[in-house]
């Protein structure tokens, strides 16, 4: 399983090289643009394939989330723990949440559908965001998707594997040169599918 994170910056032709990415094989596109307002994400979504929707995730909009048909709404940290217990969500949106700590991970695991650790590896596009986890971390069986996120390149995707993780999770190595989206992106599929 692998997912893309969008950049954070609007992009020039945004909505193509999403189509283009999901085109290739992503498993799932999470749509996180920190500041946006709900109108900026409907107009990206009004560009976007509609074929595409169930492979989709909106960061922290689930009534957007469901009104589009949507893949689901991911949570980041700081929102995850704004959240207060009864939060009830449309039932057929699939729940992910940003996790920084291992030990969050049985906690949580049986709140969520899919958790994302980060950074497991030393970050790609935020300088200085080192690994949060040993070489030798292992993930346990657990009712949930454990998704390794941070420094996800082809050199360390295999590595994810190895841990245990059930998918991961890119960025910064996808979107360092945004016309080469689709060339990393398939480079970090092969190395995930090669072990």
């Amino acid at each position: 399983m692998i997912w893309v994170f969008t950049q954070p910056e609007p992009l020039t032709d945004e909505a193509k090289h999403l189509n283009a990415l999901l085109d290739a094989g992503v498993d799932a596109l999470l749509l996180r643009k920190p500041g946006w307002s709900q109108a900026q994400y409907v107009q990206l979504l009004e560009q976007l394939d509609t074929k595409h929707f169930p492979r989709v995730m909106l960061s922290g909009l689930p009534a957007l989330a469901a009104s589009f048909g949507l893949m689901g709404v991911h949570m980041s940290e700081i929102k995850r723990q704004a959240l207060f217990n009864g939060v009830v969500y449309p039932p057929m949106l699939y729940r992910s949440a940003a996790i920084h700590t291992e030990r969050a991970i049985p906690v949580l695991s049986v709140s969520w559908d899919c958790l994302l650790l980060s950074p497991v590896f030393d970050s790609i596009s935020k300088k200085g965001y080192k690994a949060t986890v040993d070489a030798d971390f292992r993930i346990a069986q657990l009712p949930c998707k454990i998704l390794a996120l941070g420094g996800i390149d082809e050199q360390t995707a295999p590595k994810a594997r190895s841990m245990g993780f059930s998918g991961i999770a890119t960025m910064g190595a996808v979107w360092k040169n945004p016309s080469l989206s689709i060339n990393a992106f398939e480079r970090i599929q092969q190395a995930w599918n090669s072990m």
